[in-house]
């Protein structure tokens, strides 16, 4: 199908320009975008790309592009080649600006309700859609949602220490507490570890572990036939080593600092009970993914009163149906809301969509 381009930027300068009337119904009727379909999707690996890594599925790094009739191309990360033009049959040829139609046609095309990687793929094209229309509008998307809610968004360093900040000899004879506290030094308000966090022995550097970055031991360790990021991992052994490396961090950050631990659903529920109560006097900032992803709505509100640790599950969740308002009302009381400045409502993380909350 062909597209007038000059009747297509003519109906587009005057949506763009409502944008600055009054009143928001004004500019709702003002702003009705001409029809711009989807003609085509593509994909493009990263240069460290690996099909059977992490990055395939659910943290894809892939980049997306959704390309229309009027020329204006979106961008969009997430998905893999094989869901995403499992997807594209849901997109192609609808109308790019229709955002909310077109990801409720993709969710509900498939026989079977779409999975997680699926709705990876989904978050990906809307974002890329959303991404069409703000460039459409000449507008920042946040002006569409209502406006900005801060001047600046905070960050946390993943692996501990910030990379490039400290060179990596000196970085592996560091001890946990002088990691903790040059990362406070440069200017990070947040010492971030997850459970493969590993205390510094007496009179030693940090052990292999000790940087908190990854996600479990290494399984080229382990015993034949334990295969896995994981590795071999005794949860009994890991608390006790958790709460030793939480007191050396606590000393490091200092009084006034705040550090946080992502126990990667690790851990049964009466062991979740026991490392946050461990962990407890050293008053972490938040404990992230404290239990299994399918315990969250059984344990995490028996968890809450059975510690004061801030909680913060649910970054695995992808849709409204388990973000409802009924849902999630059972979790406004966990500290995490506001310590998680409700990242793990918008989850763009793990499945890229810009959803309501």
């Amino acid at each position: 199908m062909k597209i007038d381009r000059r009747m297509f930027t003519k109906t587009l300068a005057g949506a763009a320009g409502a944008l600055a009337m009054g009143s928001w119904p004004t500019r709702a009727a003002a702003a009705r975008l001409p029809v711009n379909r989807v003609t085509k999707i593509r994909c493009y690996y990263p240069p460290n790309y690996q099909s059977n890594g992490p990055q395939a599925f659910p943290q894809s790094n892939m980049v997306l592009l959704v390309d229309t009739e009027a020329g204006i191309t979106g961008i969009g990360q997430g998905g893999s080649p094989d869901t995403v033009r499992n997807m594209a049959r849901s997109v192609i040829g609808k109308n790019a600006f229709d955002t909310e139609f077109i990801w409720q046609h993709g969710f509900m095309d498939g026989f079977y309700s779409p999975g997680k990687e699926r709705l990876h793929a989904l978050g990906a094209i809307d974002i890329a859609l959303w991404d069409i229309k703000g460039k459409a509008l000449k507008t920042p998307l946040y002006e569409l949602f209502g406006g900005k809610a801060r001047q600046h968004i905070e960050l946390y360093a993943t692996n501990g220490v910030p990379p490039g900040l400290i060179p990596q000899n000196d970085l592996q004879r560091m001890s946990l507490k002088e990691r903790a506290a040059a990362t406070m030094a440069a200017g990070y308000r947040v010492y971030r570890v997850d459970s493969a966090i590993a205390p510094t022995p007496t009179g030693g550097a940090a052990g292999p572990r000790g940087g908190g970055g990854a996600r479990g031991g290494n399984a080229a360790n382990g015993p034949v036939g334990v295969t896995g990021s994981r590795g071999t991992f005794n949860s009994r052994s890991r608390i006790r080593e958790i709460g030793e490396a939480a007191a050396q961090i606590r000393e490091g950050i200092g009084p006034d600092g705040d550090w946080m631990i992502d126990l990667h659903q690790s851990f049964d529920f009466h062991e979740a009970v026991e490392v946050c109560n461990l962990i407890s006097p050293t008053r972490p900032f938040c404990v992230e993914d404290p239990v299994r992803e399918e315990q969250f709505r059984t344990q995490i509100p028996k968890l809450r009163l059975m510690t004061t640790v801030p909680l913060a599950p649910g970054e695995e969740w992808g849709t409204r149906g388990v973000q409802s308002p009924r849902r999630t009302a059972r979790y406004r009381f966990c500290p995490s809301i506001t310590a998680e400045r409700r990242r793990n409502y918008r989850n763009a993380q793990n499945h890229g969509a810009v959803r309501p909350a």
